[in-house]
């Protein structure tokens, strides 16, 4: 994402590298730091609970948000755009954490009408970009500070969103936290 033209995957789609990356993480982050959490895979669900599925097996919602809730930072935005990813929304969010998803946790999640690109991960990216993949100009900034919040972002993403899905946003509440957290805060 960050143009360089470099490989920054370092661990692997499975469910041993996903705690590997969390145990890391969890050595590195202060109480200070701010992380962003971007789900891009598939999703399904088991035993009524929604899932990422990976490599060699499928990662459970609940799972997911025990390690999410085991780093030392609380300040965490997660954005989740696999097919019934409204199931990881609520487990993640808590007092300084946001998390968003693209559909519900009974809907699949849709990409754009190339199939390039997920459609509403690729306006939230957009949105926190500046800019379309190609160049395109963006302003998600409503309030023209500069930044793009999680709520900016969102709002810019449902609006653009033309596919059969319900995207979601989840923050504590009456905390404000998705005006306060954003990619470039």
């Amino acid at each position: 994402l960050d143009g360089s033209g470099q490989n920054r995957i370092r661990y692997l789609s499975s469910v041993n590298g996903v705690k590997d990356l969390f145990a890391q993480l969890k050595g590195k982050l202060t109480a200070t730091d701010q992380v962003l959490i971007a789900i891009n895979d598939h999703g399904s669900v088991v035993e009524n609970e929604t899932t990422i599925v990976l490599q060699d097996a499928e990662m459970k919602s609940s799972e997911f948000a025990t390690l999410v809730k085991s780093l030392p930072t609380k300040r965490i935005l997660s954005i989740f755009e696999q097919c019934f990813s409204g199931g990881f929304v609520r487990h993640v969010a808590e007092d300084q954490t946001v998390a968003m998803a693209a559909s519900t946790n009974r809907e699949f999640s849709w990409s754009t009408d190339d199939m390039r690109f997920n459609e509403f991960f690729y306006h939230i990216i957009a949105a926190f970009a500046f800019q379309t993949h190609d160049g395109k100009p963006v302003n998600a900034d409503r309030n023209a500070n500069g930044k793009v919040s999680a709520q900016e972002a969102f709002a810019y993403a449902v609006e653009k969103d033309a596919m059969s899905e319900s995207p979601m946003l989840e923050a504590a509440p009456n905390s404000g936290m998705a005006a306060l957290i954003g990619v470039s805060f």
